[in-house]
């Protein structure tokens, strides 16, 4: 039995209108909803159906993205007035398993094999056949047989299934050969580590789907025809660490991996994994061979449970140093050099230069957000170098290859946007989900505790960390940057730990009471639109106010370490004794709570406003009284401190701020509650990774290196413009364990763009223009393509920034001006990248699928690099 099939939280939709006579529901503003047929759904706060309330519906179709029917009575959904949600109810699955020695005893023609075989390879369908007949081969003669007897016995074996083929038969002979000459590949076991690990945590946890039932995979493009089959043949010349790998390979292609030049970036999950197999393989480990990691973060506790180079004791140090170290221990042969620098616009002039980047051989992403790709797919563009692109988020994983004229680039295709886009006016009003909350509560830490003691920390830098100071500059009628908002902040300030914890009722009596009773002042629960509709109604909640209790624990905790964190940000000292729950909850009949007193504030309700338009909106009139400013700074003692504090999702007390104050927000919107774990997870940014996805995907990423060493072209080679055939070996690959779905499919060949008189080029494709000097105009710029190139430039640009373009006022006159002058260059550049559009040209549609606005719209054409002389 399988308690939950996939890995994803069931998601909650609302509803936004029930058709009874049909039985459909339809989602609120057309979210998908992401049901199958025969899924059950719960709903909640319905109104009117109030039957739907109770219970658990089965789907009975999906006849669009944002609609669903359910299995009910007409009767049932009658009524139905408005609101309500819905969540999918995850069902367990019962899956039954052939025993192994039922296909073993059977051979290739047991009952239910072609169903057991897992097909991953798209382009390999006879592979899981193929590899299932020589795994029994080994199983049967033992791994002391001779290539000739493997490949045999392999191949007998496949033809009680079917008639083998004659690429059945080089299939076999291939890996027979290696299997005799006791070649193992490093990252095939790191893979199937990977992938047995999770399979044996599924059986222990009932969690995520098992794979069904035989999976078996090859990288057979590595076993070269020129393979011998003996071990000293195949291995001549190698160094004896590395004989199983040349026993695959062959000892040429194994060399070639030791002199690699390469750069990692990222040294995180999928970054130690890769510098683990890359110090198991060899790679950069020859004279001339260098790898250079670079990661600009440091060690976190969090991390250490799934980047395995790193202990407890190299918390908070550099990510990229110490897992060089650490890789060079496994291999001292290694040559690595870790940075620790962010690889980004800041540097690429300085520590990652387009020179860097042609000296290597292969650039090697292991990063965990969009743009840091998109940024090192550019770069790996600009100089035609290749990218080995990967990423896990929790049980899923891709891998892309990425070659220089041969394959598309990752920008070709569009990514989904990684984070959805939340209005301000919910997360600061309206929340719908506990997501919201606990972003809410983030905010507040990072405003109370980070932001605005910095700004005091900044302003008592700046007059000696002496109030006095400010004081005379303010009673001088000076203007004093930061005062007037220091004042808001400090007028508050505790000087005592009891301080601390009245401060935090104080807070809790604005956040969880008067912000209620303001909301609600503002919206009485019988408020309606102008369409007579409710105001309150889903996914809009009625806040209800939280009264103080000291019998609640999220409510002592939440004082807790509110008062903990002004005590750090004021460096107020705690009594011994008194840092605790107990002592809270004895003061809380002490602490005074502010009355409610009814603001004229108004409430943000458009969803179009940005936080930025929303706050300027709020603080628009709320200057403070000079003359409370100059009081205030003129009685506060010195010296002043305020020590900003920076959330840490290792430090339980900002962990546990930030738990309380999103889950009493919660309760007062009636939204269901998480565990503290979830709010780390939400609050602290961590992308959800498991070792095991991170060490399959590692793996995959070696093995298309692998690849790419053995067939690569010899620097002297022309560019490949037959891509097709050069991809034929390669394998992106995208996996999902938790369903589990591995699929392998060849990369897409990048795409030709035409130009006029029969020509084409590929995002690959760099033109070259110069040298020109650096006095040279746009004019003699546009010149000089159209002589080398034929075509009239119309625009010209430099990534987002405009050049020319003679559209635009001011412009034309542009043409007699320096290129410099309007081109970001430099002193010690000796080119420039541009991109050029130009005139339009019919001849390059054939046929009828150009259109009128396709014949007059501007061609753009490759990159034109301009070089440049200091004549």
């Amino acid at each position: 039995q399988v308690n939950e099939p996939a890995a994803e939280e069931p998601r909650e939709e609302f509803v936004a209108s029930i058709d009874a006579a049909a039985g459909c529901v339809r989602t609120l503003d057309g979210r998908p909803h992401r049901l199958c047929v025969g899924d059950f759904v719960a709903f909640r706060e319905i109104r009117g159906a109030n039957r739907l309330n109770s219970g658990q519906w089965r789907v009975t179709a999906t006849p669009e993205h944002d609609a669903f029917c359910i299995e009910a009575e007409q009767a049932d959904l009658a009524g139905y007035e408005c609101g309500g949600s819905f969540v999918l109810r995850v069902q367990p699955v019962q899956l039954q398993f052939r025993p192994l020695e039922h296909f073993l005893d059977g051979g290739p023609a047991a009952e239910g094999l072609s169903e057991a075989l897992v097909m991953p390879d798209l382009g390999k369908d006879r592979a899981p056949l193929r590899l299932h007949c020589l795994h029994l081969a080994l199983l049967r003669l033992g791994f002391n047989a001779s290539a000739e007897a493997l490949a045999s016995e392999a191949l007998a074996c496949l033809r009680q299934a079917d008639t083998p083929t004659p690429e059945d038969a080089e299939f076999v002979r291939r890996l027979a050969r290696a299997a005799a000459a006791g070649g193992r590949l490093q990252p095939m076991c790191a893979l199937f580590g990977g992938l047995a690990a999770q399979e044996v945590l599924k059986a222990l946890t009932a969690k995520f789907t098992p794979f069904r039932q035989w999976l078996y995979l090859d990288a057979v493009e590595l076993f070269g025809d020129d393979a011998a089959s003996t071990l000293p043949t195949l291995t001549a010349g190698a160094e004896p660490r590395y004989h199983r790998l040349a026993a695959c390979m062959g000892a040429g292609p194994v060399e070639q991996a030791r002199r690699l030049r390469l750069f990692l970036v990222g040294c995180g999950a999928i970054g130690c994994e890769l510098l683990k197999n890359f110090a198991l393989c060899g790679f950069c480990t020859a004279d001339g061979g260098r790898l250079t990691a670079t990661d600009d973060d440091v060690i976190e506790k969090s991390n250490l449970n799934r980047q395995f180079l790193f202990r407890p004791g190299h918390i908070r140090q550099s990510k990229s140093l110490v897992a060089a170290d650490v890789a060079r221990r496994m291999n001292p042969s290694l040559s690595v050099e870790g940075l620790q620098l962010r690889v980004g616009r800041d540097t690429e002039r300085t520590a990652f230069t387009d020179a860097f980047i042609c000296r290597q051989d292969a650039c090697v992403n292991a990063l965990d957000n969009v743009a840091a790709r998109r940024y090192m797919d550019q770069r790996c563009l600009a100089n035609q170098r290749p990218l080995f692109e990967s990423g896990t988020m929790g049980a899923r994983g891709h891998v892309q290859v990425i070659l220089p004229f041969i394959s598309e680039s990752y920008g070709a295709q569009q990514d989904p946007t990684e984070e959805e886009q939340v209005p301000y006016c919910t997360l600061k009003t309206f929340p719908q989900r506990i997501e919201h909350c606990i972003e809410w509560a983030r905010d507040k830490f990072e405003s109370s505790f980070a932001c605005k003691p910095a700004l005091v920390a900044r302003l008592l830098d700046a007059n000696g960390n002496s109030p006095r100071n400010i004081a005379k500059r303010l009673a001088a009628d000076e203007h004093v940057p930061d005062a007037a908002d220091a004042f808001r902040y400090l007028r508050q300030r505790p000087t005592s730990w009891p301080d601390c914890v009245q401060l935090a009722g104080k807070k809790f009596a604005k956040y969880f009471i008067h912000r209620a009773l303001h909301i609600l002042r503002a919206f009485p629960p019988d408020t309606r639109l102008p369409d007579g509709t409710p105001f309150w109604s889903p996914p809009k909640r009625p806040p209800r106010p939280v009264a103080l209790n000291a019998n609640e624990p999220l409510h002592v905790s939440c004082l807790l370490s509110l008062a903990r964190l002004y005590a750090g940000a004021f460096c107020v000292p705690i009594p011994a004794g008194s840092d605790s729950a107990e002592f809270v909850a004895a003061m809380l009949p002490s602490i005074t709570l502010p009355e409610f007193v009814p603001s004229t504030k108004p409430i943000e309700t458009d969803e179009s406003k940005s936080r930025a338009d929303a706050t300027a909106d709020s603080t628009a009139g709320s200057n403070a009284d000079p003359e409370a400013v100059l009081a205030l700074f003129s009685s506060l003692a010195e010296p002043l401190t305020c020590q900003p504090v920076q959330f840490d999702k290792d430090n339980d007390s900002h962990v546990d701020a930030v738990a309380s104050l999103a889950n009493l927000r919660a309760a007062m919107y009636g939204l269901d509650t998480v565990d503290r774990l979830q709010v780390k997870r939400i609050a602290g940014r961590i992308v959800p990774a498991i070792a095991t996805t991170t060490a399959a995907v590692a793996g995959l990423v070696t093995i298309e290196m692998l690849k790419y060493i053995r067939h690569r072209p010899k620097p002297s080679a022309q560019p490949v413009r037959d891509a097709n055939e050069q991809l034929s070996g390669y394998r992106n690959c995208f996996l999902n364990l938790a369903v589990p779905l591995l699929v392998l499919s060849e990369p897409g060949p990048c795409r030709k763009q035409p130009l006029p008189g029969g020509r084409n080029f590929t995002e690959w494709d760099r033109w070259e223009v110069g040298p020109l000097s650096r006095s040279a105009t746009i004019a003699q710029l546009t010149q000089q393509v159209q002589q080398r190139y034929g075509l009239t430039p119309s625009m010209v640009c430099q990534g987002s920034k405009s050049v020319y373009i003679p559209m635009l006022p001011g412009h034309r006159k542009r043409l007699q001006q320096t290129l410099l002058t309007h081109a970001r260059v430099n002193p010690g550049d000796s080119y420039v990248d541009l991109t050029v559009m130009y005139e339009p040209d019919a001849s390059i549609f054939r046929g009828d699928a150009a259109t009128d606005d396709d014949i007059e719209t501007d061609i753009v054409g490759p990159i034109v690099r301009v070089h440049l002389s200091d004549e």
